[in-house]
């Protein structure tokens, strides 16, 4: 907290300079500043470019056209070309372009590019950026960004990216993304290319592809599924992402001597169009059966591979139906038998001494309705 509120001083400081200084009215080649305004420029250095400057604390220059080096703060009033070290920040009201390192944050006020790296953030109050941002926690940008993005918790952007963002936690781009963004949550106003994360969400799209367990593109595939087969009697699927990619919630309802079962899963499928009317869904999902919420610590899944034929009427309803591949293993016991859902004949089959491994080839039909 302590080292938060010293760089948004620092921040504030730097402003304030910048508003009550005039242009940069000298260039020299060498300053030293043990802690600003105790230096070779004095009170007069916001007003000078150096090509080198050494700070010891802290350093207030107009600017840097080669390299500058601080021991906690570097703060300039102008432009830095070249390379820029600090061990706490550094702070720049102009724009900032070449490699720029420091302990804990780089602040940089106008459009800039190059390699930053910071401890803990990157922040671009305005204007765009090009090159490599690196922070142990957060990226900020205000406009737009080429290039990439690596953050351990965040990378946040209120323009477009055209890159990729990688975070331990969290990307949002407010303007459009074309290229990557991977992090456990993903957000893009709007999404042209590929995001890797457990959440995913993005804006009007026909070129986006989410990959993860929840993913909503708001012009994307969102559909209600309601089928039956030979295993599973009654099921309801939400199904969500793009026609390419999207997941499937399930719930369901079986019974296997005289024991009612419910059945919740969870999958993933593609949706291949042939035409509008004619379309394929191929689906890999896992079914939990639960005869009993008390029963837990028992095994009892069921894995399917749907083949679906889908008929479309209109935009939002199709019938639907084809053969699947099952693959049912169960530890909990029904009757003296292993299993909570009906096994009508098996291809395979193997009575181990805690469970049953069987396997078929069932059929599965139903009516779809997309909105």
């Amino acid at each position: 907290m302590k080292k938060t509120s010293t760089i948004l001083a620092l921040v504030f400081l730097s402003f304030n300079l910048a508003a009550q200084t005039e242009d940069i009215i000298a260039a020299q080649q060498v300053q030293f500043t043990f802690c600003y305004p105790l230096g070779t420029n004095g009170t007069a250095s916001p007003s000078i470019e150096n090509t080198f400057s050494l700070n010891a604390l802290i350093g207030v220059n107009g600017g840097v056209n080669g390299f500058e080096l601080g021991g906690l703060v570097n703060v300039n009033n102008g432009s830095v070309d070249g390379c820029q070290l600090a061990g706490i920040a550094n702070i720049t009201t102009g724009s900032s372009n070449g490699v720029i390192m420091s302990g804990i944050a780089n602040v940089v006020a106008d459009s800039s590019r190059g390699i930053f790296i910071a401890g803990i953030s990157n922040v671009f109050s305005k204007g765009g950026f090009n090159g490599l941002q690196l922070a142990g926690i957060s990226n900020l940008t205000n406009g737009n960004v080429d290039g990439l993005q690596i953050a351990g918790i965040a990378n946040i952007n209120y323009g477009d990216l055209k890159g990729v963002q990688l975070s331990g936690m969290l990307n949002v781009v407010h303007g459009n993304v074309v290229g990557s963004q991977v992090g456990f949550i993903n957000y893009a106003k709007n999404l042209n290319g590929f995001q890797l994360g457990f959440i995913n969400v993005a804006g009007e799209s026909e070129k986006a592809l989410p990959f993860g367990f929840l993913s909503f593109v708001k012009n994307g595939y969102h559909a209600f599924d309601f089928s039956a087969n030979e295993s599973i009697y009654g099921n309801v699927s939400f199904k969500l992402g793009v026609d390419r990619f999207y997941n499937i919630f399930k719930i369901g309802f079986s019974s296997f001597k005289g024991e009612s079962t419910l059945v919740a899963g969870y999958g993933i499928g593609t949706l291949v169009r042939f035409t509008d009317q004619h379309k394929l869904a191929i689906e890999l999902s896992a079914n939990n059966g639960i005869r009993s919420f008390n029963d837990y610590g028992y095994t009892d899944i069921l894995s399917r591979l749907d083949l679906n034929y889908n008929y479309v009427f209109g935009k939002h309803l199709s019938v639907f139906a084809g053969p699947s591949f099952n693959v049912y293993y169960s530890e909990q016991e029904t009757a003296g038998n292993y299993g909570t859902l009906n096994v009508p004949y098996t291809i395979f089959e193997d009575q181990l001494d805690y469970g049953r491994l069987a396997m078929w080839f069932g059929l599965n039909v139903g009516l779809g309705i997309r909105f």
